[in-house]
């Protein structure tokens, strides 16, 4: 895997405790990658040189432009507490990209589950079949504590207005505001059974917390779709 020094370019508050960083190679070359990839961040050293790194999912999608972005939750232990503190014109660290979360564009029907940060793969799943114009029928169920916590959920409602084929399911699991219009709870099969329209052909991809990834793989499998369906990614670990 490549290893280049890319430039802070923009940072997008999300929430008070997500943000999206906008990073562009420093050497203005091509970074090319495919959605659902994943690259490690480093905090550089005062010599440029790579320091400790983490992993992090590309939010962006590669039709966008010559950049990457990561949306990253402003907790835990280092380097994510560096990483709160990084400013515009910062340089850093990225290595990759690589991982095996990517899209199948040959699928007829793509179902996205999401848990609180996992939805960063999925936000450049979203934005690459937009771009692209892909016809299959995609839903995302995108699951949070609280609305707060919906990253991007604007931009999801916004593209499913555009494409009919793409459509989000957002469920909130410790609180039910008021007018709120989603789902609420954890995903059970009635939910599953009520946003998609092929459940033995559609291919499954599932994003969050392990226990959360484990309960859905037995719910699905439960359900009759096959092991070959279900894509995982387990972030936290």
């Amino acid at each position: 895997m490549e290893k280049r020094i890319f430039v802070v370019e923009k940072i997008v508050y999300e929430t008070p405790y997500i943000r999206t960083f906008r990073l562009v190679p420093a050497d203005g070359k091509p970074f090319p990658f495919k959605p659902g990839q994943v690259v490690n961040l480093h905090v550089l050293k005062e010599d440029r040189s790579f320091g400790e790194g983490r992993p992090y999912s590309l939010s962006s999608s590669p039709t966008e432009g010559n950049f990457i972005e990561l949306t990253i939750k402003m907790e835990g232990n280092f380097p994510t507490t560096r990483v709160a503190n990084f400013k515009e014109g910062d340089c850093v660290g990225i290595n990759g990209p690589f991982g095996l979360f990517a899209f199948d564009e040959t699928a007829k029907e793509i179902v996205m589950v999401a848990g609180g940060c996992g939805v960063t793969p999925f936000r450049s799943f979203v934005r690459y079949a937009a771009d692209k114009k892909l016809p299959a029928r995609i839903v995302l169920f995108y699951s949070c504590k609280t609305q707060e916590e919906l990253v991007s959920f604007k931009e999801f409602d916004a593209i499913a207005a555009m494409h009919s084929n793409f459509s989000v399911v957002p469920t909130l699991t410790k609180e039910t505001p008021a007018g709120w219009k989603g789902e609420t709870g954890r995903l059970d099969e009635e939910k599953v059974r009520k946003h998609v329209q092929n459940l033995r052909e559609a291919i499954f991809y599932l994003c969050g917390p392990a226990p959360m990834v484990q309960a859905l793989v037995e719910l699905l499998k439960g359900m009759g779709v096959e092991e070959k369906n279900i894509k995982r990614e387990v972030w936290g670990k």
